[in-house]
């Protein structure tokens, strides 16, 4: 765990690193999953509308 010149690499700025990393990707993840499920939910209500419009 030596970086530069020959200094040691601090643990603590691992540690954060991967953990801000697991945030955001989780965040990204349920953004994008919640973007896909409201997307789905209106179109099917867009669906909906229009055999009410044609059929009623």
């Amino acid at each position: 765990m030596l970086s530069g010149f020959g200094l040691p690499k601090p643990f603590i700025s691992s540690i954060t690193g991967t953990l801000m990393r697991r945030i955001v990707n989780y965040v990204v993840n349920n953004i994008r999953e919640h973007l896909m499920l409201y997307i789905v939910l209106w179109s099917l209500l867009a669906l909906l509308d229009i055999l009410y419009i044609v059929f009623f």
